[in-house]
Parts: C-alpha cells; structure tokens; sequence
C-alpha cells in the first residue's frame, strides 16, 4: 500500500524540546494490556498533512530507566487518527512543495502489532534510515544550489551597468566561481556516502558531512 500510493506517511523524529538529540524525546508509549497509548509531541514533521499513516519514534522505557541512553525508544507504525492528533502546518519561507507540521497527540490507543521490531529496539533500527534520508536532503540541496548558481550566472552575462555586462567585473565572477566550487566539492561527498551506502558499508560520517556541505554551499 506505501508503494502504490494508497497510504501516505508521515516520519516522527523530532521534537520541541529534544532538537538533534534523539534520546531526549518524551513522546511516550505506555502499553496496556495488547494495546499502547501514545502521547507527546513532534515537530517539523512532513507530509502530516496530506498522511493516513505516521513512522513515530517514541519512548517506552524512560531515559531515567535506561542503562544507555539509546535504551527504551520504540518505533510504531500506526494510523493518523485526526481525532487524537492535532495537525498544525508551520508556514516557511521555502521548500513550499512539501509541509511541514507540529504535531500533537493525546491518547492514541494503538495495537502491538503496529509495533515495527522489538520493543526498546527502536533507535537502532532509526539509524538504518537516518543515512540515506540524510543523502537525499543533500542531493536535494545541491540541485537548488545550482539551479540558484545558473540563474545568477545567466543574469550576469545579461545586465549592463555603464554599457558593461556585469559578469565581466571580478567582484562578481569570483563569488560566482567560489559558489560553484563549493557545489562541486559538496557534491562529491555526495556521491561518496551514497557510494559507502550502496555498498552496505558504514557512511554515518559521510551522511552527516554530505547534508552540511550541500546545505551551507546551497545557501551561500
């Protein structure tokens, strides 16, 4: 049914006071009898507007309670019942193409069979899609980066300033060309994490190198 279309995820991680450190989320999933009920927060989740379907990262043990930190998260794939999660979309400058959303839910009873691996599991089973999501975002950015580089360069060799097209003045072409470095050089760590993944070996460090260099040279 994901494949074809016929449902629609939303992916859980993150949350208002946990930021990059995963092991700090509250979400809890407190089982009763076959069931569990779910209740906390997420934030920046995508898609949650359009999703029947939510991927939620949540804690079934707390931190407290855990010999190591990354103990006690349990991953669930469950229904987005409207009636117990409140979607709020959050408005962005960009990336208008896909929402981004604060999350609420209050009580969401689900069954243990929406239950993805063994119970306080959940984190290492988090990073297998860690990686490559982290990839995609950076390809994604080196796309908008030089579909932006593209543009400035065409108006550059468009604009005339005291009969003068403006692309021939080095103040702009060398930020132009330290724009297109930067792309190029994010770009090959690109590939090489997707390479490592492709290959079944460990690109943590190049997932996480990749989405930073493309973002910030996709900024500039």
């Amino acid at each position: 049914r994901l494949i074809s279309g016929e449902d629609k995820v939303a992916f859980g991680v993150t949350e208002p006071d946990a930021g990059l450190d995963t092991t700090r989320i509250k979400t809890r999933a407190i089982r009763r009898g076959a069931n569990y009920e779910i209740s906390g927060s997420k934030v920046w989740m995508s898609t949650a507007q359009h999703a029947n379907k939510m991927l939620l990262v949540t804690r079934t043990a707390p931190i407290e309670e855990c010999v190591k930190s990354t103990d006690g998260m349990t991953l669930f794939y469950v229904d987005l019942d409207r009636t117990q999660v409140e979607v709020n979309e959050i408005e962005k400058m960009g990336r208008g193409a896909v929402d981004s959303n604060a999350v609420f839910i209050d009580g969401l009873v689900v069954s243990e069979t929406d239950r993805i691996g063994a119970e306080g599991e959940g984190f290492r089973m988090l990073l297998d899609t860690l990686n490559p999501e982290r990839i995609l975002i950076a390809a994604e950015a080196i796309g908008i980066g030089q579909r932006a580089l593209d543009k400035a360069v065409s108006y550059a060799g468009e604009r005339k300033v005291f009969d003068r097209f403006i692309g021939q003045n080095q103040s702009i072409q060398h930020p132009l060309a330290e724009s297109w470095m930067a792309l190029e050089a994010a770009n090959l760590m690109v590939w090489q994490a997707a390479k490592l993944y492709d290959e079944q070996k460990p690109c943590g460090a190049e997932a996480n190198a990749a989405k930073f260099l493309a973002a910030d040279a996709a900024y500039e």
